[in-house]
């Protein structure tokens, strides 16, 4: 069974659910009328509806069939890539500013946390990450890959498995998406702010804890 063709159908499916062109609720065509429209065998169905299982897009129902689910309910990654890039060329930038914003916020309490629970080996790994950032203004791909191996580093240092989870997913999403959320997310020199930050915070949390 090729699997490159069970995700070329699942991806193809996902898109349909996402977009809306199928439906909440409504019962994906039977096996064989799915095998024909893509001109592939059954078992290649069969594995796509897997994928899309594992999305958490279709569940099967006894002795109706697979039913679409709320792609509002799925956490995969692929399927906040096609929200935000519904279609190619096509950007819904509402979506996209939802998630910047929800990055945002993250970014904010990683760097709280990571204030009260990071080491001095955290802090060098930090600076050191910033000195490359610094050499790397210049270019964009390269400053980006650097800086989501800083924001990994910081979540690490909250020693929060679930921070680091969700920045893992965050990264995802942005390989997913290429060049859009790197055009969004340009080289500056804003990193200079985050070490700077984190250290205040723990200034701060050591004499209120101290205080309180």
């Amino acid at each position: 069974m090729d699997r490159r063709k069970a995700d070329k159908v699942a991806d193809d499916l996902l898109r349909q659910i996402v977009v809306g062109d199928l439906s909440l609720g409504e019962i994906l065509p039977k096996e064989a009328a799915l095998a024909a429209l893509y001109q592939v065998n059954r078992s290649v169905i069969r594995e796509a509806i897997k994928l899309l299982e594992v999305h958490r897009l279709v569940k099967p129902v006894r002795r109706k069939g697979t039913e679409v689910l709320d792609p509002n309910m799925s956490l995969s990654p692929e399927v906040i890539r096609v929200m935000i890039q519904p279609r190619p060329g096509q950007i819904d930038t509402a979506i996209l500013h939802d998630l910047l914003e929800i990055r945002a916020e993250l970014d904010a309490q990683l760097s709280m946390l990571a204030a009260q629970r990071r080491s001095e080996e955290d802090l060098a790994l930090f600076d050191s990450f910033i000195e490359t950032l610094e050499t790397l203004l210049e270019q964009p791909k390269q400053y980006s890959d650097v800086f989501d191996q800083l924001s990994l580093a910081i979540a690490r240092s909250t020693h929060n498995r679930i921070f680091e989870m969700l920045v893992h997913w965050h990264h995802r999403i942005q390989k997913d998406l290429g060049e859009l959320l790197l055009s969004a997310r340009f080289a500056t020199h804003k990193h200079n702010h985050i070490i700077p930050t984190i250290e205040t915070q723990r200034s701060m949390f050591t004499y209120e804890h101290r205080t309180a």
